[in-house]
């Protein structure tokens, strides 16, 4: 039987959530890391693509995509291979190709007066009354201010927060927030004059950044297979640049 918009909600464990042993008394604490799972299942094609959205006990909502099913292939020649592809069987080959997803995210943080930064490590000026030692280092805030992209850096720890600067942490005595946890990833690798690119500019960039619209909900196009031209993020990013 096929059980079509379902959802399976479910309860799992994934570990340690939280260890410490006290090194002056000896005693120890431990937790175990509960996870409730929200999870959908969609056969596309030749792939299923296994969704969840998890949440645990220390607030951290997490975004989970697993593909099985089987792979697509195509005929080869024997005793032939190509730098594309890679043979899986006696005259079958599986060729290399992406899978490009989008998530949108609509905060609301302790409300909707919410602000988009990125927090860059960086060093301290050497040899100062601050630094003596050369080995201080900072975090360097940058407000998104205006419709776009931001450029992914690796090296400088790029993290990207949700804010509401409105709302105080009473311990940090900073704004409170959720960290966008994305390490950096290779992007779409269709040229700029391919079909794939001129309908998915969503996947040229990591991260986008735009104004709440209403009737904007796929930064990818509500239909991007099918599309001849970017429906996405083109209409709420025209003329788009980094941020």
């Amino acid at each position: 039987m096929l059980a079509t918009n379902t959802v399976c909600l479910h309860e799992q464990d994934n570990g340690l959530l939280y260890k410490h042993v006290n090194y002056r008394t000896g005693n120890a604490v431990v937790a175990r890391k509960r996870e409730f799972a929200v999870q959908t299942i969609a056969t596309v094609a030749n792939y299923e693509y296994i969704v969840n959205v998890i949440f645990d006990q220390a607030g951290e909502i997490k975004i989970q995509v697993r593909a099985t099913g089987i792979l697509s292939t195509m005929p080869i020649e024997k005793g032939l291979t190509v730098p594309w592809g890679t043979n899986v069987g006696p005259l079958v080959m599986a060729a290399y190709h992406q899978h490009l997803l989008s998530f949108r995210i609509d905060p609301a943080i302790d409300g909707y007066k919410n602000t988009v930064v990125y927090d860059d490590v960086v060093r301290l000026p050497p040899n100062t009354k601050l630094n003596p030692y050369n080995v201080g280092f900072i975090t360097e805030r940058n407000y998104v201010e205006k419709p776009g992209y931001v450029e992914q850096s690796p090296f400088t720890n790029r993290a990207y927060k949700i804010i509401n600067e409105n709302v105080i942490n009473p311990t940090s005595k900073k704004p409170v927030g959720y960290k966008i946890a994305m390490p950096a990833r290779q992007m779409l690798m269709a040229g700029p004059e391919s079909f794939n690119n001129s309908r998915a500019q969503y996947a040229t960039q990591q991260m986008w950044v735009t104004k709440y619209h209403d009737g904007e909900l796929y930064a990818a196009g509500e239909f991007t297979n099918q599309s001849h031209n970017d429906t996405g993020l083109e209409k709420s990013c025209f003329g788009y640049s980094s941020i």
